[in-house]
């Protein structure tokens, strides 16, 4: 199999660490969807990253779809939760970081638009929406003093994980480490895990 993206991609890494967790063998390609386009166009034309290529050439893309085929391929190893309870509050918690994530990108790339093309009201909305989705999962880490969901290490952990790396990096200014105690130190014990040591970006 063939991983293509950037590992400063949270989308592109929570799928690497996955794999590795699951013992899949697999190449990593690091092309850029910017800087890279043509290239990845060749293998992708829709630039979708993370593209995850099939030995029997299936194209897949999209993370959370690339990781529902993993859970299937990686059977019975799972890194989501069985039970429904448990597993909607791991979903959901997914969600809050992937949304959350989407909506400082848009406030990102918006910032570097030259001024005049900037529309102020959709960058605040985006910070907004940003904003709410990790002071809430702030909050949630707060509750535990490891695994976010039934003491127990899931695709939760590993993609708030993964959020947090890209927004430490990329949008402190949005949403500061300060502010974020907890978060941080969830982070903080994922990436002292080989998995994640292994997908440094």
């Amino acid at each position: 199999m063939r991983l293509i993206g950037m590992m400063d991609s949270p989308f592109v890494r929570r799928v690497a660490v996955t794999m590795r967790l699951f013992g899949m063998a697999h190449s990593h390609e690091q092309i850029s969807v910017f800087r890279q386009a043509e290239d990845f166009a060749k293998i992708n034309p829709l630039m979708k990253a993370p593209t995850l290529i099939l030995d029997d050439g299936a194209l897949l893309m999209d993370s959370s779809l690339i990781l529902d085929w993993l859970e299937v391929k990686g059977d019975p190893v799972t890194f989501l939760p069985n039970d429904p309870g448990l597993r909607g509050e791991a979903l959901s918690l997914i969600g809050y970081a992937l949304m959350g994530t989407e909506k400082a990108m848009q406030w990102d790339l918006e910032r570097k638009r030259p001024r005049e093309k900037r529309h102020d009201p959709w960058s605040d909305r985006c910070a907004a929406q940003a904003r709410a989705a990790f002071a809430h999962l702030e909050r949630e880490c707060a509750k535990t003093e490891r695994w976010l969901v039934g003491h127990a290490y899931t695709q939760a952990d590993i993609t708030l994980a993964c959020c947090w790396g890209y927004i430490k990096r990329y949008c402190a200014e949005l949403i500061a480490e300060a502010t974020h105690p907890c978060l941080a130190a969830h982070a903080a014990r994922c990436e002292a895990r080989p998995e994640f040591v292994a997908a440094q970006f």
